[in-house]
């Protein structure tokens, strides 16, 4: 699910059926922010992609467009 950092509510996060949430942008840095959003809204998702996906890349995993 692709949602603007601007735009994000906790509350649409639809039930993700048993898969973990990870939250993820370009830098790690609004992925952060998108997850204490979260937690503050009482979620239990707390994960977040660290250094983004410039990181992801970096490391040489896949990325698909």
């Amino acid at each position: 699910m692709v949602v603007p950092l601007s735009v994000f509510d906790p509350a649409q996060i639809p039930d993700p059926q048993g898969k973990q949430v990870v939250f993820a942008c370009r830098s790690g840095r609004r992925s952060v922010t998108a997850s204490q959003a979260a937690q503050a809204a009482g979620l239990p998702y707390d994960s977040h992609l660290a250094g983004g996906i410039l990181a992801w890349k970096a490391a040489g995993l896949p990325t698909e467009t």
